[in-house]
Parts: C-alpha cells; structure tokens; sequence
C-alpha cells in the first residue's frame, strides 16, 4: 500500500470557517498520510496543538522555506531555524547558491523556481541532486491557477526541468503549495497534471509517494539519537 505525501501546504490552509478538522477530511478522503505545514508569519506551535487534539491517522510535519540569493545570508537562516523545523526547503536563482545548497545536508529539498520565469533545471544540477540523493519539489500550484497562455507558458518551462530531471534520474518530489482548501488536490490529480508535460506515468507516481516519504525518514533518522550521520548508526 502507497504511503501519499504532500509537504507544501501553507498555515493559512487550516485558517478557514470551519478550521483544521475542514482540512484534515478533506486530506483523509485523498488518502494521504503525510503533510508538511509551511511556517508563514505565525509561529506553528498553536496550530500543532490544535492538531494533536483531532483523531486522525495523518501525521503532520513542520516546513520553513528559504528564498536567498547568497551563500551568507543562507548560511545565517541555517543556523537560525535549521533545529526549529522538520523539513528546510531552499529556492534561489543563483547557481553557487543552487550547488551549495544541494551538497548541504541541512537542507532537505530544493523548490524550482517560479514557473512563470525563464529560469529552469540544468542538467548538471540535476546530477548533483541524484549524487547528493536529494530532491527538487515541483509545485502544481501554478498549474491549477493560471489559464490560457500563462499556463502554455509554465508548461513550457516545466517540460524543460522535467526532462533533465528524468535523464539524470534525480529525485523529485510533487506538492500542491495550496494556499487555501480550493488548491488542494488528490494525489492522482497532481500525478494526471504533469503528464502534461513530457513525464513518464511510472516516474511522476514517486513524486508523490516514494521520494516524498524518503526524504521524511531522513529527517526521522536525523532526530534519532542513535544516529550519528546519514546512514551511519550506534550500536
């Protein structure tokens, strides 16, 4: 049985009419396991505990996402928030930046640039990432919320990253960025969305299950005591 994730929602999500039980049916009903909450303005903690007090069988983890163009002001919010968050996610223009944090293992996934930009996937990154076993996230936000020629554009721009991804056989993880209940989708729906593109059936279904999950169990292990290093346990 697939274990679905989705580590992109945001906290104001869970900020609707009805609050978090809304959102955690809904999650429930597309038979996903686990989520990551990106940390917005408000610190996360309040929403976790009204979390812990709804029954479901989803677990929930933290996210803080950074946007930097250098490799010092990175450094600085690595130090900052690395040990206040599960899941640290890095996006930047910059292609020292985009090296650096790839070979970084305090940070877990690097995000693509925003689709609408000319900025795509190098097929070098790409290698790197399958060297470091670390994965890029494609957001379908975008997908879902533009129409017409914007959309052809975004495609475009996907269908670029997409095919260096899949040549150098990186890892890549698929999450909605859903802002409020309307952006969220089924696992299956996120999978039909990029075939859009030139993304074999077979590869796009580990973006929402297999990686997604490995990369969870990497943090598990780093909070684990025992462990002293990726892969290297006390016994």
């Amino acid at each position: 049985m697939k274990v679905y994730c989705d580590l992109h929602v945001h906290q104001r999500l869970f900020q609707n009419r009805e609050g978090p039980i809304k959102v955690i049916q809904l999650l429930e009903k597309f038979k996903y396991s686990r989520i990551a909450i990106v940390k917005e303005k408000k610190s996360l903690i309040p929403l976790f505990e009204e979390l812990e007090k709804i029954p479901t069988n989803i677990n929930f983890h933290t996210r803080f996402n950074i946007r930097v163009e250098s490799i010092d002001a990175l450094k600085v919010l690595l130090k900052k928030h690395r040990k206040k968050y599960d899941l640290i996610a890095v996006r930047s223009k910059n292609k020292s930046v985009l090296n650096f944090a790839i070979q970084d293992s305090r940070i877990d996934l690097l995000m693509l640039e925003d689709l609408l930009s000319p900025f795509f996937l190098s097929y070098e990154s790409a290698k790197l990432l399958r060297r470091h076993d670390k994965p890029i996230e494609i957001q379908i936000r975008s997908l879902i919320t533009k129409t017409g020629r914007l959309r052809s554009r975004i495609l475009r721009n996907l269908d670029k990253s997409v095919k260096n991804l899949v040549r150098a056989r990186c890892p890549f993880v698929v999450s909605s960025n859903a802002h409020d209940l309307y952006e969220l989708r089924a696992p299956k729906d996120m999978v039909s969305l990029l075939t859009l593109v030139d993304f074999p059936l077979e590869n796009v279904v580990k973006g929402v299950s297999e990686f997604p999950l490995a990369c969870l169990q990497k943090v598990e292990a780093r909070k684990d005591p025992n462990m002293i290093s990726n892969g290297i346990e006390i016994i």
